[in-house]
């Protein structure tokens, strides 16, 4: 039984030694971690920015201004909620991958969002709800008119 048991014990040793010999093909460094965030909320924001820019061309002056109000308090929020996300890592070498990859996710839900609530249920005339309906809209070739942007898909 002590045989079993000393034999075990050096199986154990050796696999563990072998672990700590070899380190990771791929050893990836929180530089490496923070710029993959960074570009990640980049891509994130680029995105959110070219829609933006699309769906305010399809709103008349008016709807446009409200429409940046909201945009700009949205930053404003994201920025906040996103430095209260991280604010654990406050100090230390992950606190901007972290931020970032918070900026990322919310930059990506809002563009999901604005695309669900302004651009979907506005495809068909008669919702009242929506700023902007059919004809400038993506998804609605059969109704196209020259003149306005479409928001990019």
């Amino acid at each position: 039984m002590n045989r079993i048991l000393s034999t075990s014990a050096v199986i154990c040793l050796c696999l563990s030694a072998a672990a700590f010999a070899s380190p990771p093909q791929h050893t990836v460094t929180q530089a490496q971690m923070d710029s993959a965030a960074g570009h990640a909320w980049k891509s994130a924001d680029a995105a959110l920015r070219k829609f933006y820019k699309a769906y305010s061309a399809v709103l008349d002056p008016g709807q446009r201004k409200l429409f940046e109000v909201a945009s700009t308090n949205w930053l404003t929020y994201r920025k906040a909620y996103c430095k209260f996300q991280a604010s654990a890592a406050v100090g230390g070498s992950v606190y901007p991958m972290v931020y970032a990859d918070c900026m990322a996710n919310q930059a990506t839900m809002q563009l999901k969002e604005l695309r669900n609530a302004l651009v979907t249920p506005c495809l068909q005339e008669g919702n009242l709800s929506c700023p902007a309906w059919g004809p400038s809209l993506p998804n609605n070739s059969s109704k196209r008119t020259g003149g306005k942007a479409s928001p990019a898909a």
